[in-house]
């Protein structure tokens, strides 16, 4: 689990999960910063239909950098030898994506991956605070796909809906 200072003033809190838990949206210069981890988890857990090459994560840090997209840390605050902390525990990439046809706009989840056991409280949590952010961008759906069942297992506790199945074929 990675580790950061509470005193990296790198990191501005978006919301307060919990008592325990925040959720942080982080600017691009923060994303360039931390870009070597963010990049290691897109490639672990992009949505389905990208393919995860050195194109794909060069355009999505472009846009991180450039704040089309986001990138977001959900971390819990931990005291050792006296020091406050903050502790990873997961890491969300969002892009708000306009519907081409219909015009409607949502929050697609890009990319999450979490480290170690994470509570449904916080991930409800910061699901919830995903929705607030996409309807302050005036998007009308939050949209995650996964091509994990225990991922699948989640979207579900948290009210998801399964609109379709996405299959796919290397060509």
């Amino acid at each position: 689990m990675l580790t950061i200072p509470t005193n990296t003033h790198s990191l501005t809190r978006e919301t307060l999960l919990d008592e325990h838990a925040q959720l942080h949206r982080l600017t691009g210069e923060q994303t360039s910063k931390y870009w070597d981890l963010i990049r290691a988890t897109i490639y672990e857990s992009h949505i389905p239909e990208a393919v995860a090459d050195e194109s794909m994560l060069s355009e999505v840090f472009s846009r991180l950098v450039a704040e089309e997209m986001d990138a977001w840390f959900s971390m819990t605050a931990v005291e050792e030898d006296g020091k406050k902390r903050m502790n990873l525990r997961g890491v969300i990439v969002t892009v708000i994506r306009n519907e081409p046809c219909g015009g409607t706009k949502h929050l697609q989840v890009y990319s999450v991956k979490g480290f170690g056991h994470l509570s449904m409280a916080a991930v409800s949590q910061a699901w919830d605070i995903l929705k607030e952010y996409g309807l302050s961008k005036g998007c009308q759906r939050l949209v995650s796909a996964t091509s994990k069942d225990n991922n699948a297992s989640i979207h579900r506790k948290l009210g998801g809906v399964r609109a379709c199945e996405v299959y796919t074929w290397e060509l």
